[in-house]
């Protein structure tokens, strides 16, 4: 037998739980098969006992160095600092769990421990490696075991492995990742499967994205706020259920927060066009979307017979930049009001309307205009 000191200190990472540790193994696990479809997981649980297996894959000793990565530079795998199998181990055992690690490339059974070290005075986790030999050749290449996986852990920790469920049947596929449509996914983020967190407000389905698409934290709990919207505004740009589209759209929803920045060309026509065909469906041939109050004063007062509607600014941004809706605007007809008022009349009001933002020079000037407009026809 052979032991390995890994020098990190018994109470690092304080806060994470059961939960936090098992993801790094199911992140591992799933990264390799993110690598190659034939390193295939597998989850097994005898009783208290949780296995989570995958085929051809293995740990050399050099992944005892906090550090070592074999994926430090791929951006289609989660883990890549190094770290996952040993810090799970230590808050494993830290919270009562035995875990064994069945290497069977190396023909070797390493069992992690926390024992008291004379060296550094202090608790230290270690690994113990034994050659060990199966009578029979075991389906899998790497086997994490661990202890004390009962019900009710197993139940949460379904509720955070997106595979250890079926939830296939409520799923929207796109380049990015999955839309998650069942209620009870409402605002929870997933990462390749592994539940980061959930966005309380604003969102309308849930997420799993995959690695190259989004960044986490350090503790892989949270997500950026303005990535998250702009990576699921790209997928919903390649839905062709243009009805749930567009109610995202009509409610404000940080789902499609970005859409209209992140449409490429195609999807710009198609999408634009859409949403703007939607809107005057609903509100009639004369409606045109506004932003507040103030743009619908102006429209009533440039245009005669439109309907200015306020909408959010998301989907005042496609309706106006769509093709079919400038094709629109250049038929409506501006208000003939200002036919009876003098140019005084018109500058007057100009005046009064955007005096204040002028700058001394160019109320001297203006001044200049009105005085000459007072003989203007």
């Amino acid at each position: 037998m052979a032991r390995y000191e890994l020098t990190i200190d018994p109470n690092y990472v304080p806060h994470w739980s059961i939960y936090d540790a098992l993801r790094e193994l199911f992140q591992n696990a799933l990264d390799e098969s993110s690598l190659c479809p034939l390193n295939e997981m597998e989850v097994i649980r005898e009783g208290d006992t949780l296995k989570i297996c995958t085929k051809n894959a293995s740990l050399s000793k050099a992944t005892l160095l906090i550090g070592n990565s074999s994926k430090r530079d791929d951006s289609s795998t989660i883990g890549q600092e190094g770290e996952g199998y040993k810090l799970a181990s230590l808050v494993l055992i830290r919270l009562g769990h035995n875990i064994l690690i069945h290497n069977y490339s190396e023909k070797e059974l390493w069992t992690p421990k926390i024992i008291n070290s004379r060296r550094f005075g202090s608790k230290l986790l270690v690994v113990d490696t034994e050659k060990y030999f199966w009578n029979t050749p075991p389906n899998y290449d790497l086997t994490f075991e661990i202890s004390g996986i009962t019900d009710e852990i197993y139940e949460e920790l379904q509720n955070r492995v997106l595979q250890l469920r079926d939830y296939s049947a409520d799923v929207i596929e796109t380049d990015k990742g999955q839309i998650l449509l069942g209620e009870e996914e409402v605002g929870r983020i997933y990462v390749n499967g592994l539940y980061v967190t959930t966005i309380e407000e604003g969102y309308k389905y849930g997420y799993n994205l995959l690695p190259e698409h989004i960044s986490l934290d350090r503790d892989r709990r949270a997500v950026n706020n303005f990535d998250l919207s702009w990576q699921t505004s790209k997928m919903w740009a390649k839905i062709e259920n243009q009805d749930l589209v567009n109610n995202l759209i009509d409610k404000g929803y940080a789902d499609v927060r970005y859409l209209h920045s992140t449409l490429n060309y195609g999807d710009d026509l198609r999408v634009r066009d859409n949403t703007f065909n939607k809107f005057a469906e609903e509100h009639g041939e004369n409606a045109i979307p506004v932003i507040d109050q103030e743009e619908m004063e102006y429209v009533q007062s440039k245009y005669s017979n439109v309907s200015p509607i306020i909408v959010n600014n998301a989907k005042h941004e496609l309706i106006t930049n769509s093709p079919a809706y400038e094709e629109r605007e250049h038929s409506l007809e501006e208000s003939d009001e200002d036919d009876d008022k003098t140019p005084l009349d018109i500058l007057t009001e100009f005046e009064e309307d955007f005096g204040g933002d002028f700058s001394t020079l160019t109320a001297d000037r203006f001044t200049r205009i009105l005085k000459l407009s007072e003989d203007w026809v």
